[in-house]
């Protein structure tokens, strides 16, 4: 039995699908320290953390904790004003997290001589803990009658 045009057809599309697919399997890197880094990463072991990530990685790990204890206590709030509180004290748990990341980052640049990096950091902190401008949060609306409209 011969083959139709649409069986050959069909056959040869799937052939190419798979020499593209093939072809487009990343290739691992000739250098050898990237292997070894990648070797590793396969085996579930990575390098240690630097002092900096772990000292993050800690102020994330209790602003887990601390988000999930606010949160099972979310569950049971019985009003509106004791949920309202509780999703605020959530927000500033979060707000304090990214304010002590910002402060590691900024001790540690500053430590390892990147002034300007420390100051860019300490500059978005203050910026963070000052809030909109005055006049962002309250914009004054003109409530005086327009003779013009009447």
């Amino acid at each position: 039995m011969k083959p139709s045009a649409a069986t050959l057809l069909l056959f040869a599309l799937f052939a190419v699908s798979a020499l593209v697919v093939t072809a487009e399997q990343p290739t691992p890197p000739a250098n050898p320290t990237a292997q070894s880094l990648l070797g590793e990463q396969a085996k579930g072991t990575e390098p240690p953390p630097t002092p900096m990530m772990k000292a993050i990685r800690d102020v994330f790990d209790a602003e887990k904790k601390a988000v999930a204890d606010l949160e099972m206590r979310l569950e049971s709030a019985a009003s509106e004003k004791g949920i309202i509180t509780l999703i605020r004290q959530i927000e500033q748990v979060k707000l304090n997290a990214e304010l002590e990341v910002l402060t590691i980052q900024a001790k540690f640049a500053r430590r390892d001589g990147r002034v300007e990096q420390a100051e860019q950091i300490e500059a978005s902190i203050k910026k963070i803990k000052d809030g909109p401008p005055r006049a962002a949060q309250h914009p004054r609306i003109d409530r005086t009658p327009n003779p013009q409209t009447r």
